[in-house]
């Protein structure tokens, strides 16, 4: 009677004692999980790579440019040539497989109760829910409303998928058009007559222009009018300019390269950059290389004794380290930032008892710190 007696106690007192939280490490994949799985997240640098283009190309009176027009700012051969103009590093978590967590679902804590980011890393638990926003209502429509005037939605202005990569537009020729040459030019038989009639007829147009700007000259035409004849005007000036001074287009090309440390790394090749390809990866032989230089600054645990190691353990979180990150060419030009890098740093619980509490919220950052921890 007595052992009966003890044995019911004891079960009474267990069933008493609140639920704790339980929280085992998990390797993806290995089998069904039986709660809540999340990750601690692992930095990935972003390495965004801006290139140009410049081309160049010489018109075909560029010999007579300071005899006629009196200017020497003249391209006098062409020219078509990639050069890097800017390297911005940044970074971005994602899931570390290595640092995988189940949470135990259990009706008396609140640890199993999760936001998780899309990508299932943590980002807090038991936070309150954000507040939605109010739905708009639909304006009225009337068989003469105007659809015109009615706002744009968000979704309707902003893409649905946003490129990684932005890649420079089709490269176009730099023609000339010699269609607006006058009848004079045109029937010439050498290129230095030809040159000298483009010349003249450039000086008309401005001598027009002035004329009309100044009212001395007439025209039996509304402002509309007007404004576009000076418009024509301008365009056939600045094409019979060219003839002399050469045509420039500039062009440009982004892209974004990846890399995720997990040590110290020197002068290892992120990208490459080829004056007549422009931006390539690291394995395209064809441009010069440009490397990235990872220093870490690492965060070891704590040497724990006998009585925390049999503590509860509840939801892990991360103490990161950082690294000094730095992209160069070894030569015209170095870029460099510190960003704080989980990896380099160690994972360490909140006690159980913590999240046992229905009136606790955690929230953790991105780099899966703790942020805050309100009752």
């Amino acid at each position: 009677m007595k052992r009966c007696f003890l044995a019911a106690a004891l079960c009474a007192a267990a069933l008493s004692l609140p639920a704790q939280t339980s929280v085992t490490h998990y390797v993806p994949g290995s089998s069904v999980p039986t709660g809540v799985v999340y990750y601690l997240p692992r930095t990935v640098i972003d390495v965004r790579a801006e290139a140009e283009c410049i081309e160049e190309k010489p018109g075909p009176f560029y010999q007579y440019a300071e005899r006629y027009l009196a200017t020497d700012d003249v391209i006098v051969k062409e020219r078509h040539e990639w050069r890097l103009k800017n390297v911005r590093i940044t970074s971005h978590p994602e899931p570390d497989a290595e640092r995988c967590f189940n949470v135990a679902v259990t009706k008396k804590d609140v640890a199993h109760m999760l936001r998780l980011s899309p990508s299932g890393i943590i980002e807090g638990v038991n936070l309150p829910e954000p507040p939605r926003p109010a739905p708009e209502c639909a304006p009225e429509r009337g068989p003469k409303a105007d659809r015109s005037r009615e706002p744009r939605r968000a979704h309707d202005a902003m893409p649905r998928h946003r490129q990684q990569h932005k890649d420079a537009r089709p490269a176009m020729p730099l023609e000339f058009d010699m269609s607006v040459l006058g009848e004079e030019a045109l029937v010439a038989n050498s290129i230095p007559k030809m040159a000298e009639m483009a010349a003249k007829q450039i000086y008309r147009i401005r001598e027009s222009r002035a004329a009309l700007l100044s009212g001395e000259m007439e025209l039996a035409a509304d402002g509309g009018a007007v404004r576009a004849i000076l418009e024509e005007m301008d365009r056939t000036e600045c094409e019979l300019v060219s003839l002399f001074t050469g045509k420039r287009s500039v062009r440009s090309m982004v892209r974004r390269y990846t890399y995720a440390p997990e040590e110290d790394v020197t002068n290892h090749v992120i990208f490459r950059i080829s004056t007549i390809e422009g931006l390539l990866p690291a394995d395209n032989l064809i441009g010069s290389p440009v490397y990235i230089n990872v220093k870490g600054d690492y965060r070891t645990a704590p040497v724990m004794g006998k009585k925390e190691e049999k503590a509860a353990k509840g939801l892990y979180y991360i103490v990161p380290g950082s690294a000094d990150v730095r992209v160069t060419d070894n030569g015209a030009f170095s870029v460099s930032r510190t960003l704080p890098v989980p990896q380099f740093g160690y994972a360490t619980y909140l006690p159980a008892a913590l999240t046992d509490d229905p009136g606790v919220s955690v929230r953790f950052s991105k780099e899966g710190t703790v942020v805050s921890v309100t009752h």
